[in-house]
Protein backbone atom coordinates (compact mmCIF):
# COMPACT_ATOMS: atom_id res chain seq x y z
CA UNK A 1 0.00 0.00 0.00
CA UNK A 2 1.35 3.23 -0.79
CA UNK A 3 1.53 6.57 0.75
CA UNK A 4 2.61 9.99 -0.45
CA UNK A 5 5.67 11.72 1.18
CA UNK A 6 3.15 14.66 1.63
CA UNK A 7 0.39 13.12 3.08
CA UNK A 8 3.40 10.94 6.00
CA UNK A 9 4.82 14.29 6.63
CA UNK A 10 1.22 15.81 7.30
CA UNK A 11 0.45 13.01 9.49
CA UNK A 12 4.02 13.28 11.57
CA UNK A 13 3.10 16.92 11.68
CA UNK A 14 6.97 17.39 9.93
CA UNK A 15 7.19 20.85 7.36
CA UNK A 16 6.99 19.68 4.03
CA UNK A 17 8.26 22.65 2.49
CA UNK A 18 11.63 21.56 2.01
CA UNK A 19 11.17 18.28 0.61
CA UNK A 20 13.24 17.46 -2.30
CA UNK A 21 11.22 14.82 -4.22
CA UNK A 22 7.77 16.08 -3.26
CA UNK A 23 5.94 13.04 -5.67
CA UNK A 24 7.85 10.59 -3.87
CA UNK A 25 5.78 7.69 -2.55
CA UNK A 26 6.28 5.25 -0.19
CA UNK A 27 5.28 1.75 0.33
CA UNK A 28 8.06 0.12 2.76
CA UNK A 29 8.74 1.35 6.44
CA UNK A 30 12.58 0.33 7.43
CA UNK A 31 14.39 0.55 10.88
CA UNK A 32 17.18 -1.58 10.48
CA UNK A 33 19.29 -0.61 7.50
CA UNK A 34 20.54 -4.23 6.98
CA UNK A 35 16.75 -5.38 5.90
CA UNK A 36 16.71 -2.88 2.83
CA UNK A 37 14.81 -3.99 -0.28
CA UNK A 38 13.15 -1.66 -2.02
CA UNK A 39 15.05 1.66 -1.72
CA UNK A 40 13.31 3.86 -4.11
CA UNK A 41 10.44 3.27 -2.11
CA UNK A 42 11.23 2.85 1.58
CA UNK A 43 10.97 5.21 4.09
CA UNK A 44 13.86 5.32 7.09
CA UNK A 45 13.43 5.73 10.88
CA UNK A 46 16.24 6.90 12.35
CA UNK A 47 15.78 5.32 15.59
CA UNK A 48 17.91 6.48 17.98
CA UNK A 49 18.19 3.93 21.53
CA UNK A 50 20.69 3.34 24.08
CA UNK A 51 22.70 1.37 22.34
CA UNK A 52 22.69 2.58 18.41
CA UNK A 53 21.74 5.28 16.63
CA UNK A 54 19.74 4.95 13.11
CA UNK A 55 21.52 8.61 11.87
CA UNK A 56 24.17 6.96 11.55
CA UNK A 57 23.36 5.18 8.71
CA UNK A 58 21.35 7.70 6.71
CA UNK A 59 24.58 8.19 4.52
CA UNK A 60 25.13 4.74 3.58
CA UNK A 61 21.56 3.79 2.99
CA UNK A 62 21.35 7.42 0.77
CA UNK A 63 24.05 5.92 -1.06
CA UNK A 64 22.56 2.70 -1.49
CA UNK A 65 19.37 5.03 -3.34
CA UNK A 66 17.11 5.92 -0.25
CA UNK A 67 15.58 9.41 -0.55
CA UNK A 68 13.41 9.42 1.98
CA UNK A 69 14.10 10.07 6.00
CA UNK A 70 12.44 10.49 8.96
CA UNK A 71 14.75 12.19 11.39
CA UNK A 72 15.56 14.12 14.42
CA UNK A 73 18.23 15.95 13.18
CA UNK A 74 19.82 16.99 9.94
CA UNK A 75 22.95 18.15 10.35
CA UNK A 76 25.82 15.87 8.48
CA UNK A 77 23.56 14.43 6.35
CA UNK A 78 23.03 14.23 2.37
CA UNK A 79 21.45 17.06 0.55
CA UNK A 80 19.49 15.68 -2.05
CA UNK A 81 16.84 13.39 0.18
CA UNK A 82 13.45 14.22 1.28
CA UNK A 83 13.45 14.63 5.77
CA UNK A 84 10.94 14.62 8.20
CA UNK A 85 12.17 16.03 10.81
CA UNK A 86 10.64 15.46 13.98
CA UNK A 87 10.78 15.35 17.81
CA UNK A 88 10.93 11.83 18.36
CA UNK A 89 11.51 9.40 15.39
CA UNK A 90 10.02 6.52 17.26
CA UNK A 91 6.33 8.00 18.37
CA UNK A 92 6.76 9.07 14.68
CA UNK A 93 6.62 5.47 13.45
CA UNK A 94 4.19 4.53 15.94
CA UNK A 95 2.03 7.89 14.82
CA UNK A 96 2.23 6.70 11.18
CA UNK A 97 1.41 3.23 12.47
CA UNK A 98 -1.51 4.30 14.11
CA UNK A 99 -2.87 6.59 11.38
CA UNK A 100 -2.36 3.29 8.52
CA UNK A 101 -4.26 0.89 11.27
CA UNK A 102 -6.80 3.30 11.91
CA UNK A 103 -7.80 3.19 7.84
CA UNK A 104 -9.82 -0.19 8.26
CA UNK A 105 -12.23 -1.55 10.19
CA UNK A 106 -11.19 -5.20 10.45
CA UNK A 107 -11.29 -7.73 13.33
CA UNK A 108 -7.65 -7.96 15.34
CA UNK A 109 -6.38 -9.80 17.20
CA UNK A 110 -3.83 -8.71 20.29
CA UNK A 111 -2.12 -11.70 21.94
CA UNK A 112 0.43 -10.42 25.25
CA UNK A 113 1.41 -12.87 27.92
CA UNK A 114 4.87 -13.56 29.20
CA UNK A 115 4.76 -16.61 26.67
CA UNK A 116 3.54 -18.18 24.43
CA UNK A 117 2.32 -15.16 21.98
CA UNK A 118 4.55 -16.23 18.90
CA UNK A 119 2.80 -20.04 19.41
CA UNK A 120 -0.62 -18.69 19.73
CA UNK A 121 -0.39 -15.81 16.96
CA UNK A 122 0.91 -18.64 14.60
CA UNK A 123 -1.67 -21.59 15.19
CA UNK A 124 -4.62 -18.90 14.91
CA UNK A 125 -2.86 -18.50 11.56
CA UNK A 126 -3.02 -21.80 11.08
CA UNK A 127 -6.62 -22.19 11.91
CA UNK A 128 -8.29 -19.25 10.46
CA UNK A 129 -6.38 -18.55 7.21
CA UNK A 130 -8.76 -21.17 5.31
CA UNK A 131 -11.05 -19.38 6.09
CA UNK A 132 -9.73 -15.86 5.07
CA UNK A 133 -6.78 -13.38 4.45
CA UNK A 134 -5.18 -12.81 7.64
CA UNK A 135 -1.81 -10.71 8.28
CA UNK A 136 -0.19 -11.71 11.49
CA UNK A 137 3.48 -10.33 13.26
CA UNK A 138 6.11 -11.28 11.37
CA UNK A 139 8.28 -13.88 13.74
CA UNK A 140 8.39 -12.17 17.31
CA UNK A 141 7.52 -8.81 15.78
CA UNK A 142 6.12 -7.23 19.70
CA UNK A 143 8.23 -4.55 20.54
CA UNK A 144 7.25 -1.14 20.41
CA UNK A 145 8.95 -0.77 16.93
CA UNK A 146 7.95 -4.64 16.03
CA UNK A 147 4.24 -3.65 16.44
CA UNK A 148 4.26 -0.56 13.83
CA UNK A 149 6.53 -2.23 11.33
CA UNK A 150 3.80 -5.55 12.00
CA UNK A 151 0.46 -3.09 11.56
CA UNK A 152 2.18 -2.02 7.98
CA UNK A 153 1.49 -4.80 6.47
CA UNK A 154 -2.66 -4.54 6.63
CA UNK A 155 -3.40 -3.65 3.60
CA UNK A 156 -7.09 -3.45 1.31
CA UNK A 157 -6.99 -7.00 0.43
CA UNK A 158 -6.48 -8.28 4.55
CA UNK A 159 -9.56 -9.58 5.99
CA UNK A 160 -8.57 -9.88 9.91
CA UNK A 161 -4.65 -8.95 11.24
CA UNK A 162 -2.98 -11.28 14.38
CA UNK A 163 -0.56 -9.02 16.30
CA UNK A 164 1.72 -9.51 18.89
CA UNK A 165 2.24 -7.53 22.10
CA UNK A 166 5.43 -7.63 24.28
CA UNK A 167 6.09 -5.31 26.86
CA UNK A 168 9.45 -4.80 29.43
CA UNK A 169 8.29 -2.14 31.88
CA UNK A 170 5.80 0.14 33.28
CA UNK A 171 3.59 2.49 30.53
CA UNK A 172 4.57 0.61 27.41
CA UNK A 173 1.39 -1.19 26.79
CA UNK A 174 -0.83 2.15 26.14
CA UNK A 175 1.68 2.80 23.13
CA UNK A 176 0.73 -0.79 22.07
CA UNK A 177 -2.66 -0.25 22.56
CA UNK A 178 -3.29 2.74 20.79
CA UNK A 179 -1.40 1.45 17.55
CA UNK A 180 -3.41 -1.85 17.65
CA UNK A 181 -6.73 -0.87 18.66
CA UNK A 182 -7.85 -4.46 19.07
CA UNK A 183 -11.39 -5.86 18.81
CA UNK A 184 -10.27 -9.89 20.33
CA UNK A 185 -7.50 -9.96 22.70
CA UNK A 186 -5.54 -12.94 24.27
CA UNK A 187 -3.68 -13.48 27.72
CA UNK A 188 -1.77 -16.26 27.04
CA UNK A 189 0.11 -16.87 30.23
CA UNK A 190 1.96 -14.50 33.69
CA UNK A 191 5.38 -15.55 34.89
CA UNK A 192 8.11 -13.65 36.01
CA UNK A 193 9.80 -13.13 33.07
CA UNK A 194 10.97 -9.78 31.33
CA UNK A 195 9.58 -9.00 34.75
CA UNK A 196 12.56 -7.18 36.45
CA UNK A 197 11.12 -3.67 36.01
CA UNK A 198 7.64 -4.66 37.60
CA UNK A 199 7.08 -4.57 41.27
CA UNK A 200 4.74 -7.51 40.72
CA UNK A 201 3.35 -9.98 39.32
CA UNK A 202 0.07 -8.05 40.04
CA UNK A 203 1.01 -4.69 38.69
CA UNK A 204 2.94 -7.27 35.68
CA UNK A 205 -0.64 -8.27 35.15
CA UNK A 206 -2.57 -4.72 35.16
CA UNK A 207 -0.11 -3.72 32.61
CA UNK A 208 -0.97 -6.51 30.37
CA UNK A 209 -4.61 -5.86 30.83
CA UNK A 210 -4.18 -2.44 29.74
CA UNK A 211 -3.97 -3.54 26.19
CA UNK A 212 -7.64 -5.09 25.92
CA UNK A 213 -9.39 -1.66 26.90
CA UNK A 214 -11.71 -1.10 24.06
CA UNK A 215 -11.75 -5.04 22.77
CA UNK A 216 -14.83 -6.45 22.48
CA UNK A 217 -13.89 -9.95 23.35
CA UNK A 218 -11.00 -11.52 25.57
CA UNK A 219 -9.74 -14.99 26.05
CA UNK A 220 -7.78 -15.97 29.16
CA UNK A 221 -7.01 -18.97 32.09
CA UNK A 222 -9.63 -18.28 34.27
CA UNK A 223 -7.63 -20.35 36.99
CA UNK A 224 -4.70 -17.70 37.44
CA UNK A 225 -5.72 -15.60 40.19
CA UNK A 226 -3.40 -12.70 38.98
CA UNK A 227 -4.99 -12.53 35.56
CA UNK A 228 -8.34 -12.90 36.81
CA UNK A 229 -8.09 -10.06 38.79
CA UNK A 230 -6.58 -7.86 36.33
CA UNK A 231 -9.10 -8.46 33.70
CA UNK A 232 -11.86 -8.07 35.92
CA UNK A 233 -12.94 -4.62 35.01
CA UNK A 234 -12.62 -5.33 31.70
CA UNK A 235 -15.61 -4.66 29.82
CA UNK A 236 -15.63 -6.81 26.77
CA UNK A 237 -17.19 -10.18 26.68
CA UNK A 238 -14.85 -12.79 28.72
CA UNK A 239 -14.13 -16.16 27.38
CA UNK A 240 -12.51 -18.24 29.89
CA UNK A 241 -10.75 -21.45 30.00
CA UNK A 242 -9.41 -23.84 32.74
CA UNK A 243 -9.09 -26.76 34.72
CA UNK A 244 -10.41 -25.54 38.09
CA UNK A 245 -13.30 -22.64 37.49
CA UNK A 246 -16.46 -23.78 36.68
CA UNK A 247 -17.07 -20.49 34.77
CA UNK A 248 -15.29 -21.59 32.01
CA UNK A 249 -16.39 -22.15 28.81
CA UNK A 250 -13.73 -24.37 27.86
CA UNK A 251 -12.57 -26.76 30.60
CA UNK A 252 -9.04 -29.13 29.95
CA UNK A 253 -8.63 -32.82 31.79
CA UNK A 254 -4.86 -33.34 30.41
CA UNK A 255 -5.06 -33.28 26.62
CA UNK A 256 -8.88 -33.62 25.94
CA UNK A 257 -11.14 -30.56 25.85
CA UNK A 258 -14.20 -29.89 26.37
CA UNK A 259 -16.44 -26.67 25.70
CA UNK A 260 -19.82 -25.44 25.54
CA UNK A 261 -20.63 -21.99 23.96
CA UNK A 262 -23.11 -20.26 21.31
CA UNK A 263 -25.00 -23.06 21.42
CA UNK A 264 -22.44 -25.99 20.54
CA UNK A 265 -21.37 -28.48 23.19
CA UNK A 266 -18.40 -30.30 22.03
CA UNK A 267 -14.79 -31.92 23.01
CA UNK A 268 -11.49 -32.91 21.21
CA UNK A 269 -8.15 -34.23 21.89
CA UNK A 270 -5.28 -32.14 21.09
CA UNK A 271 -2.34 -34.05 19.72
CA UNK A 272 0.35 -31.94 21.26
CA UNK A 273 2.35 -32.74 24.58
CA UNK A 274 2.89 -30.37 27.01
CA UNK A 275 1.33 -28.52 29.58
CA UNK A 276 1.90 -25.14 27.59
CA UNK A 277 0.87 -26.24 24.40
CA UNK A 278 -2.57 -27.53 25.43
CA UNK A 279 -3.50 -24.67 27.14
CA UNK A 280 -2.28 -22.39 24.01
CA UNK A 281 -4.53 -24.89 21.95
CA UNK A 282 -7.37 -23.32 24.65
CA UNK A 283 -6.80 -19.77 23.82
CA UNK A 284 -6.86 -20.84 19.93
CA UNK A 285 -10.07 -22.70 20.48
CA UNK A 286 -12.15 -19.75 22.80
CA UNK A 287 -11.06 -17.60 19.75
CA UNK A 288 -12.41 -20.01 16.85
CA UNK A 289 -15.92 -20.37 18.96
CA UNK A 290 -16.60 -16.96 19.35
CA UNK A 291 -15.93 -16.29 15.55
CA UNK A 292 -18.81 -18.89 15.29
CA UNK A 293 -16.49 -21.61 13.78
CA UNK A 294 -18.44 -24.53 14.38
CA UNK A 295 -17.65 -27.49 16.17
CA UNK A 296 -16.45 -30.45 13.45
CA UNK A 297 -13.85 -27.49 12.03
CA UNK A 298 -12.44 -26.76 15.09
CA UNK A 299 -11.76 -30.76 15.93
CA UNK A 300 -10.65 -31.10 12.17
CA UNK A 301 -8.10 -28.18 12.00
CA UNK A 302 -7.11 -29.06 15.48
CA UNK A 303 -5.60 -32.43 15.11
CA UNK A 304 -3.82 -30.33 11.59
CA UNK A 305 -1.79 -27.88 13.57
CA UNK A 306 1.65 -27.69 13.04
CA UNK A 307 4.63 -27.38 16.00
CA UNK A 308 5.87 -23.25 15.78
CA UNK A 309 9.51 -23.55 15.72
CA UNK A 310 10.89 -22.03 18.63
CA UNK A 311 13.45 -20.36 16.94
CA UNK A 312 13.36 -17.47 14.02
CA UNK A 313 16.81 -18.18 12.17
CA UNK A 314 19.18 -19.46 15.55
CA UNK A 315 18.88 -20.12 18.60
CA UNK A 316 20.49 -16.38 19.68
CA UNK A 317 17.59 -15.30 17.87
CA UNK A 318 15.32 -16.31 20.47
CA UNK A 319 13.33 -13.96 22.64
CA UNK A 320 10.98 -16.03 24.66
CA UNK A 321 12.27 -18.17 26.95
CA UNK A 322 10.45 -22.29 26.82
CA UNK A 323 8.71 -22.56 29.85
CA UNK A 324 10.26 -24.88 32.68
CA UNK A 325 6.74 -27.05 32.42
CA UNK A 326 7.53 -27.84 28.88
CA UNK A 327 11.69 -28.44 29.02
CA UNK A 328 10.71 -31.05 31.59
CA UNK A 329 8.27 -32.53 29.39
CA UNK A 330 10.47 -32.40 26.63
CA UNK A 331 13.59 -34.35 28.45
CA UNK A 332 11.10 -36.98 30.00
CA UNK A 333 9.72 -38.05 26.36
CA UNK A 334 13.72 -37.26 25.25
CA UNK A 335 14.97 -39.74 28.44
CA UNK A 336 18.48 -38.52 28.31
CA UNK A 337 20.61 -37.29 30.95
CA UNK A 338 23.48 -34.56 29.54
CA UNK A 339 26.25 -36.67 30.81
CA UNK A 340 25.23 -39.51 29.31
CA UNK A 341 25.42 -38.06 25.68
CA UNK A 342 28.99 -38.49 23.74
CA UNK A 343 29.10 -37.28 20.46
CA UNK A 344 30.97 -39.78 17.59
CA UNK A 345 32.43 -38.74 14.52
CA UNK A 346 29.49 -39.45 12.59
CA UNK A 347 27.02 -38.20 14.75
CA UNK A 348 25.47 -35.04 15.65
CA UNK A 349 23.71 -34.67 18.43
CA UNK A 350 21.28 -31.92 20.21
CA UNK A 351 21.46 -31.79 23.45
CA UNK A 352 18.38 -28.97 24.76
CA UNK A 353 17.49 -28.30 28.26
CA UNK A 354 16.68 -24.83 29.69
CA UNK A 355 17.37 -22.07 32.37
CA UNK A 356 16.68 -18.41 32.47
CA UNK A 357 20.30 -16.89 33.33
CA UNK A 358 18.68 -14.02 35.53
CA UNK A 359 15.71 -15.59 37.11
CA UNK A 360 13.92 -18.01 38.87
CA UNK A 361 12.61 -21.83 37.66
CA UNK A 362 9.10 -20.48 36.69
CA UNK A 363 10.82 -19.49 33.40
CA UNK A 364 13.86 -20.85 31.83
CA UNK A 365 15.38 -20.06 28.53
CA UNK A 366 16.83 -22.66 26.64
CA UNK A 367 20.49 -23.93 26.60
CA UNK A 368 21.39 -25.56 23.63
CA UNK A 369 24.96 -27.85 22.89
CA UNK A 370 25.62 -28.74 19.54
CA UNK A 371 28.67 -31.59 18.99
CA UNK A 372 29.86 -32.71 16.20
CA UNK A 373 33.09 -34.59 14.54
CA UNK A 374 34.17 -35.40 18.27
CA UNK A 375 34.77 -38.21 20.00
CA UNK A 376 34.99 -36.60 23.40
CA UNK A 377 31.96 -37.04 26.10
CA UNK A 378 31.57 -33.22 27.25
CA UNK A 379 33.02 -32.31 30.19
CA UNK A 380 31.22 -32.48 33.27
CA UNK A 381 31.76 -28.93 34.36
CA UNK A 382 29.75 -27.65 31.32
CA UNK A 383 26.98 -28.85 32.78
CA UNK A 384 27.40 -27.36 36.61
CA UNK A 385 24.77 -24.70 37.69
CA UNK A 386 26.32 -21.52 37.40
CA UNK A 387 24.73 -18.09 37.84
CA UNK A 388 26.12 -16.70 34.16
CA UNK A 389 27.08 -18.09 30.65
CA UNK A 390 30.07 -20.58 30.16
CA UNK A 391 32.47 -20.12 27.69
CA UNK A 392 33.87 -23.82 26.87
CA UNK A 393 38.05 -23.83 26.81
CA UNK A 394 39.90 -24.09 23.39
CA UNK A 395 40.77 -27.59 22.59
CA UNK A 396 38.13 -29.32 23.82
CA UNK A 397 36.24 -29.37 20.53
CA UNK A 398 36.93 -29.67 16.14
CA UNK A 399 36.72 -26.97 14.22
CA UNK A 400 33.44 -28.04 13.04
CA UNK A 401 31.87 -28.34 16.42
CA UNK A 402 29.21 -26.07 17.59
CA UNK A 403 28.64 -25.59 21.45
CA UNK A 404 26.36 -22.94 23.22
CA UNK A 405 26.08 -23.55 26.62
CA UNK A 406 23.91 -21.40 28.87
CA UNK A 407 23.84 -22.29 33.22
CA UNK A 408 21.63 -25.31 34.12
CA UNK A 409 19.52 -24.63 37.20
CA UNK A 410 17.22 -27.74 36.71
CA UNK A 411 18.31 -31.78 35.51
CA UNK A 412 15.39 -34.20 33.94
CA UNK A 413 17.34 -37.64 34.99
CA UNK A 414 15.72 -40.07 32.82
CA UNK A 415 18.08 -42.86 31.10
CA UNK A 416 20.03 -42.53 27.98
CA UNK A 417 19.69 -46.24 26.92
CA UNK A 418 17.19 -47.09 23.76
CA UNK A 419 17.24 -43.04 22.47
CA UNK A 420 18.46 -43.38 18.97
CA UNK A 421 15.18 -42.42 17.36
CA UNK A 422 15.40 -39.40 19.67
CA UNK A 423 18.52 -39.11 18.39
CA UNK A 424 17.88 -38.97 14.80
CA UNK A 425 15.17 -36.29 15.38
CA UNK A 426 17.50 -33.95 17.12
CA UNK A 427 20.13 -34.51 14.42
CA UNK A 428 16.94 -33.21 12.51
CA UNK A 429 16.36 -30.18 14.62
CA UNK A 430 20.47 -29.26 14.21
CA UNK A 431 19.81 -29.25 10.86
CA UNK A 432 17.00 -26.57 10.96
CA UNK A 433 18.92 -24.71 13.39
CA UNK A 434 21.63 -24.27 10.65
CA UNK A 435 24.29 -26.42 11.96
CA UNK A 436 26.47 -28.30 10.04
Amino acid sequence: MNYSIREIAKVLGADASALRHDTDEVSYLLTDSRSLTYPEATLFFAIKTKNNDGHRYVSRLHSLGVRNFVVERTEGLPDDANYLKVESVMAALQRLAHYHRSRFSIPVIAVTGSCGKTTVKEWLYQLLSPDCNVVRSPRSYNSQIGVPLSLWDIDDHTDLAIIEAGISRPGEMSALQRMIEPTIGVFTALTDEHGENFESLEAKAAEKAVLFSGCQFVAYCADNAQIANAMSSCEAEKMLWAEVADDAAVHRRGTHLRYSYGGQTSSLNVPLIGVGAVANVMLCVSVMLRLGINAATIAQRVAALSPVSIHTSSPFSRKRPMAAREVALMWSAMAAMPSAFCASANQMTVLASAVRREASAESLSLMLILCCSSNRRLPAKYLMPSTRPLTPAPGWFSKSSIVMIWPLRCAVSASASGCSDRLSRLKKMSVAWGAS
